[in-house]
């Protein structure tokens, strides 16, 4: 709940709204009547449109945080401008702009309330792009690599460690298909985020349910899957670039300042957050969240994923994946980089990826077809299939080896993990299996396991009771579509020590400096207005002195002045002087 102007200027302390008046409008006004002309839009445009460029920037940045904002979080942002962000909200101040919660000048600094809808066109005007924008075809984040390294682990036996990470000899075999261009471990990892590959007694296995719903599911819950992830450090951080694009078009300037000013509200021990936010707007550029115009000037959302994140629907596009595949006679499958998902995981179930490219090469083999058998392929399916994706008629010495293969296989089963039962292959079953009954063998505790390998090597497919294919309930993407904003709690405005125009009060300095003031009025003979507890403490009251002499006692400092109010003179313990409004402010 932000304040209101009339609340802000019902905050000023009465002794203020005599000062502060005369500043603003020449004259000594009532607190109403100052409210009333700071409340003037007209008035208010007008004293805006005269300002310096410098001051409007700050302007328009104490809009982006939210009106109000700890002087911490500013020091924090001008690290390297403070003394000219100082005269920038003083010059502000003078103008009724721009307030201080308090005097010890460290307490928030707020912004007119009057003037957030100025600003807000202010910002506006500045993300009005030119019509003629020539917007980049650039390369957009797809799952075709992590089908290849679907692919690429189901040809494999990959042992890992607890939490699914693959030995040495694991992450050679991933670099030497994939090379070093592709991000391969990039790529490992997130398909166990998606758990498309699990661990499974010690070795990494492929989970087909969810790997079929990331082919059918397609790039584009990929790509807000991934804008979402490099959020997640950041909590709402999805929400503000949401917030702050939508379906319109942002300079890329002004969204980098924004999301520099919302690490600095928000990360506070972060120091690189210009960097971070020039890395975090390159990425979502690169996953194609992002549009930008051929000059870089300018930012959009790629219109199916603002779709998607303002209503949770994904739009699939069926014409997307057109190419073909090229079988040769020596056993080979090139599959090119623009193919079909599903097609492509498929391709992964009857044949071994062997090198990851542009076009990527697989073969058909043996063991390829069988493991394709076992996971409920048909001889009839496999060749149908072949014939469907090939670019070219399938060679005939191709179609006659599948199907050699296939009629060679013999067929085991294992019957609740204990017994195995072949029919015509008892010349390849393991010599130290006991036959209890006519081709039913007795398989020995935890020796399961390597009764498949075995049976594996030599042709043998094995229907062990878990080999059915798998049903998943889909793939998680984490955060749910649509995004909605973050509801904003409700904050009570309470500010003790009153609210002052920014830069009209000035708090004391420390140590030598704070005597230093009072010793150059002497010598200029200047006066000054002060802000000094009645009787020493409790309620602050405004004395305008003329100091005379500056002398110490007892430890503190104190000053002889002249008092214009009473016309007598008065000695004031300095260190009690909570703050002072200099004379030619006041004069001005």
């Amino acid at each position: 709940m932000k304040i209101s102007t009339r609340d802000l200027i019902a905050s000023l302390p009465s002794y203020m709204v005599d000062l502060m008046s005369s500043q603003v409008l020449g004259e000594r006004a009532s607190a109403g009547k100052l409210a009333e002309s700071l409340c003037d839009i007209n008035v208010l445009r007008q004293s805006v449109g005269n300002l310096k460029p410098e001051d409007r920037a700050v302007l328009t940045d104490l809009y982006e945080l939210g009106g109000q904002v700890q002087w911490s979080v500013l020091a924090s942002i001008y690290e390297h401008e403070i003394d000219a962000l100082k005269i920038s909200l003083t010059r502000l101040g003078r103008l009724g702009l721009v307030f201080q919660g308090g005097l010890s000048g460290r307490d928030v600094v707020i912004m007119l309330p009057s003037l957030f809808s100025i600003v807000k066109d202010i910002v506006s005007i500045n993300n009005l792009p030119d019509k003629d924008l020539v917007w980049q075809k650039g390369s957009k984040a797809d799952i075709h690599t992590h089908i290849l390294m679907i692919n690429a682990i189901r040809a494999r036996r990959f042992r890992c460690r607890s939490g699914v990470e693959p030995y040495k000899r694991g992450w050679d075999l991933l670099e030497e298909i994939f090379g070093l261009v592709v991000d391969a471990p990039r790529i490992y990892w997130e398909l166990v985020s998606l758990r498309c590959i699990e661990e499974k007694n010690g070795m990494v296995v492929v989970n087909p349910g969810r790997a079929m719903n990331l082919a059918l599911d397609g790039d584009i819950p990929y790509r807000v899957w991934r804008f979402i992830e490099s959020c997640k450090d950041f909590f709402g951080l999805e929400t503000k670039v949401f917030a702050l694009i939508r379906e319109g078009v942002i300079s890329r300037k002004w969204l980098s300042r924004a999301l520099f000013l919302y690490f600095k509200q928000h990360y506070s021990g972060i120091s690189d957050g210009d960097v971070r936010v020039s890395l975090l707007i390159s990425l979502w550029v690169d996953l194609g969240v992002l549009e930008e115009d051929t000059k870089r000037q300018w930012i959009r959302f790629q219109k199916d994923i603002y779709i998607a994140l303002q209503t949770g629907k994904i739009d699939v596009c069926l014409e997307e994946y057109q190419e073909e595949v090229i079988i040769q006679p020596t056993m080979e499958i090139l599959v090119p980089m623009n193919f079909d998902p599903v097609d492509h995981l498929n391709i992964g179930e009857i044949a071994d990826l062997e090198k990851a490219d542009t076009v990527s090469i697989y073969r058909i083999t043996r063991v390829s077809i069988l493991r394709g058998l076992k996971s409920g392929w048909t001889l009839e399916n496999i060749l149908q299939f072949l014939d469907r994706i090939s670019k070219h008629k399938v060679a005939n010495n191709v179609t006659k080896t599948i199907e050699g293969w296939a009629y060679s296989l013999k067929e085991a089963h294992i019957i609740k993990g204990t017994f195995l039962v072949i029919q015509n292959g008892k010349d390849r079953v393991p010599s130290e299996l006991e036959e209890i009954l006519p081709n039913i063998y007795m398989i020995p505790d935890k020796y399961e396991d390597d009764i498949i390998t075995s049976l594996d090597k030599k042709g043998i497919m094995v229907n062990t009771p878990d080999t059915s294919p798998s049903v998943d309930e889909g793939i998680d993407w984490g955060k749910s579509l649509p995004l909605r904003p973050a509801a904003q709690p409700r904050k009570e405005h309470i500010y003790p020590d009153g609210i002052y125009p920014y830069g009209m009060v000035i708090p004391l300095p420390y140590g030598a400096e704070r005597i230093e003031i009072f010793q150059q009025a002497i010598a200029g003979g200047s006066s000054l207005i002060i802000f000094y507890p009645k009787k020493g403490y409790g309620e602050i009251q405004m004395k305008r002195i003329s100091p005379v002499y500056v002398y110490r006692q007892g430890g503190n400092f104190f000053v002889e002045a002249f008092c214009e109010e009473t016309g007598e003179g008065e000695v004031f313990d300095i260190s009690k002087i909570k703050a002072m409004f200099r004379d030619e402010y006041y004069s001005s």
